[in-house]
């Protein structure tokens, strides 16, 4: 049960962390009750995932997106970013500003075939 309450913390600290950074963020993103899991919600669908995961028996904290599941560096205490926080943030972006390029690529396309 104690290492339940930590886990929720540190969910709840990275949560803190992530707002502090990005307040404008703060409609998308999400903790889950009853879990130890923060999720970002991207504009075009999908969510960048920080979460507390046991894979081959090694149990630690990743971040998974919906083009990179499971971190290959995952359990090695190696992670992109300069924290947790900070690397939902990157891959945020990252996500984000592709979702905004194919966005404005498909206006861009429709434009063209409206009026060639």
């Amino acid at each position: 049960m104690v290492d339940a309450f930590s886990n929720y913390l540190d969910a709840h600290g990275i949560a803190n962390e992530v707002l502090k950074r990005r307040p404008e963020l703060a409609d998308v993103l999400h903790e889950d009750p009853g879990r130890p899991i923060i999720r970002l919600d991207l504009p075009g669908g999908g969510a960048v995932v920080c979460a507390r995961v046991t894979e081959s028996g090694v149990t630690a904290w990743t971040v998974g997106t919906p083009d990179k599941p499971l971190d290959p560096d995952f359990g090695t205490g190696k992670h992109p970013g300069d924290s947790m926080a900070g690397w939902m943030l990157d891959e945020y972006d990252r996500l984000a500003s592709a979702s905004a390029a194919c966005t404005s690529d498909s206006a861009s396309l429709g434009e063209i075939a409206r009026n060639p």
